[in-house]
């Protein structure tokens, strides 16, 4: 297989899969639809206003380069919790760095692929890679939890990410159906993403076959 197309294929798929996860975290209507199926006043005596208050100030402190502590107003946040939060910060971070550098990179391919005319062999592989978000979805929907342990265990060398609900009741709103919603939302952008390209090869080559005639 052609070294130069898997490199312009990795750089296209890299770039939506940070592409997808920068926009699930920025997605706050995930977040509210998950609060609008939970008691907050029962669970940490909050309302629903002051949870998304919250809930803003740390994505402000995940997102953000330059704000080095963690300090929500109305939730606690435990040393642990905290060393958590940090390393999930540097692991966002780098997520952006990435979508950054690959966008980049993604626009120079798509110029390289018009120009010598290479649609046709990349709308053959999206033709395929459009089944993979879907299957992965239905994998992670059918036993979630065992997948989000799996994730931690591979991301963090440590237990921080373990919350007690006592010492960090942050974890009594980031359920883990939020959690499955954000993993389904990041393929569905996906999926889309590569519905989108291969549509976009698929038309690019029909015009390069129609030209050639």
């Amino acid at each position: 297989m052609n070294v130069k197309r898997m490199a312009m294929l990795t750089c296209l798929t890299v770039c939506i899969l940070s592409g997808a996860i920068l926009i699930t975290l920025l997605c706050k209507p995930l977040f509210l639809w998950q609060l609008s199926n939970l008691d907050t006043q029962v669970l940490v005596g909050l309302t629903h206003e002051q949870v998304s208050q919250n809930y803003d100030v740390l994505l402000g402190y995940l997102l953000n380069p330059f704000q080095s502590v963690l300090a929500m107003p109305n939730i606690p946040v435990s040393a642990q919790g905290a060393f958590h939060f940090f390393e999930v910060k540097q692991l966002f971070l780098l997520n952006n760095g990435i979508f950054v550098l690959s966008l980049v990179g993604s626009i120079l391919v798509l110029f390289r692929i018009k120009k010598y005319q290479d649609e046709a062999w990349f709308k053959g592989v999206y033709r395929i890679m459009i089944f993979l978000p879907i299957v992965i979805v239905i994998v992670l929907s059918m036993g979630f939890n065992y997948w989000f342990v799996l994730f931690h265990h591979v991301f963090f060398n440590n237990d921080a990410w373990l919350f007690n609900p006592v010492t960090d009741p942050i974890i009594l709103i980031l359920t883990e159906d939020f959690f499955l919603g954000c993993f389904i939302m990041v393929f569905g952008i996906v999926e889309i993403s590569f519905i989108v390209l291969w549509w976009y090869f698929r038309g690019s080559s029909s015009n390069c076959v129609g030209g050639e005639k």
